[in-house]
């Protein structure tokens, strides 16, 4: 099988092709069943993945339709690196480059960016 990445082996025994077998592989979840909260919480902390490796720009224009109170900042290391590091190793230290994008699409300050999305993240993990 193909998909945008490359070729990638899917098991002749499953009905999914090759982008849904390079999720399983990178992001396992594994066959126990979850709770609401903790999909919405994975669905908060994805968004930012989204905004940050988003190649379409059209997503851009979607993603400030989401709540800022919806967002945090991560860096979904060591996969998903954010432009303009793509190709390299995602690390924490790119979390000011995350923030910036989300700046930029919501044309709010960065001081704010920090503080809504640090008390998303409060909130989230109850801290």
């Amino acid at each position: 099988e193909f998909d945008g990445l490359g070729k990638i082996k899917v098991p002749n025994d499953k009905y999914w092709g090759a982008s849904t077998q390079r999720s399983n592989k990178h992001f396992d979840i594994g066959d126990f069943l979850v709770r609401p909260i903790v999909i919405k919480s994975i669905a908060m902390i994805k968004k930012t993945a989204a905004i940050v490796n988003a190649k379409n720009g059209d997503l851009d224009k979607m993603i400030n339709k989401i709540s800022l109170n919806h967002i945090m900042l991560e860096t979904d290391a060591p996969y998903l690196t954010p432009t303009p590091y793509r190709g390299s190793r995602n690390e924490s230290k790119y979390i000011l480059d995350i923030a910036q994008k989300i700046s930029n699409i919501y044309d709010i300050d960065l001081e704010k960016i920090a503080e809504v999305t640090t008390k998303n993240a409060n909130k989230l993990f109850q801290l």
